[in-house]
């Protein structure tokens, strides 16, 4: 029998350590963690299976991602999906109704979250409900606004396994000491055809569309905006069409 080394067996145990943590629980086949919030809070993103893990990136609405994998077990051979566009841009998005081309930016108007009478994802466009089941949904932006509280968590930027990202401990009482991890993942946009900022940024979708225009417009949603240099927490805007990284909630 091959005895595994001891570098395995320290990178094996410091996985367990951080995939570990106190107030952990299960619920539908995954991790979360009770932090004394309103809801409780997944410990990996969606498409990780580690709390340090990256995960998938979606557009905010979208259940699948705009690429694949060659070699899905082992995550070679990264391609975008045909009809993509190969980046995540309006051309490719579920909701568009029509893409008008302007000197700065293209206007775009859209189908079904088009005015802010609707800023709740649905469950079916809910990427969290959709690929979890059960009561697993993306949260909303006063979930955000709650966890990214300072009287509520400790916010500490610190490296697991060699990923940097932010361990958020509970301040609430009776729930000290418990924690989850956000890698910062970083992102995709419009403007290239590649993971960007990974390692100092990390961007998170909330389901609920931003409502701060002026025009009235819907084209962005509420997310977590996660850096390393102040300011290093918020919640603020992105264009729906980014690929960002989602942290699934439940009751």
């Amino acid at each position: 029998m091959i005895k595994p080394s001891i570098s395995l067996l320290i990178t094996f145990s410091l996985s367990l350590l951080a995939s570990s943590c106190k107030g952990q629980s299960s619920y539908n086949g995954h991790q979360y963690v009770d932090l004394g919030l309103s809801v409780k809070w997944a410990t990996c993103n969606i498409g990780a299976t580690v709390p340090e893990g990256y995960g998938d990136y979606y557009a905010w609405g979208e259940t699948e991602t705009y690429y694949e994998y060659a070699d899905v077990e082992t995550g070679d051979g990264f391609r975008w999906k045909e009809g993509k566009g190969g980046r995540y841009g309006w051309e490719s998005y579920f909701d568009i109704e029509t893409i008008t081309p302007t000197e700065y930016e293209d206007e775009v108007t859209f189908k079904k979250y088009k005015t802010l009478d609707k800023i709740l994802i649905d469950p079916e466009d809910d990427a969290a409900h959709v690929i979890w089941g059960g009561n697993w949904r993306m949260p909303t932006k006063a979930e955000l606004d709650e966890l990214a509280d300072s009287k509520n968590c400790a916010w500490t930027w610190t490296t697991i396994n060699g990923i940097k990202g932010y361990k958020v401990t509970s301040k609430k009482p009776g729930y000290e000491g418990n924690y989850i991890f956000l890698p910062a993942a970083g992102l995709y946009t419009w403007e290239v055809d590649h993971l960007i900022y990974a390692g100092y940024e990390g961007r998170y979708w909330s389901a609920s569309i931003y409502n701060r225009n002026s025009d009235e417009s819907t084209v962005c949603a509420y997310s977590f905006y996660l850096k390393n240099v102040d300011p290093k927490i918020s919640v603020t805007s992105g264009a729906r069409c980014f690929g960002f990284s989602i942290r699934p909630v439940c009751p």
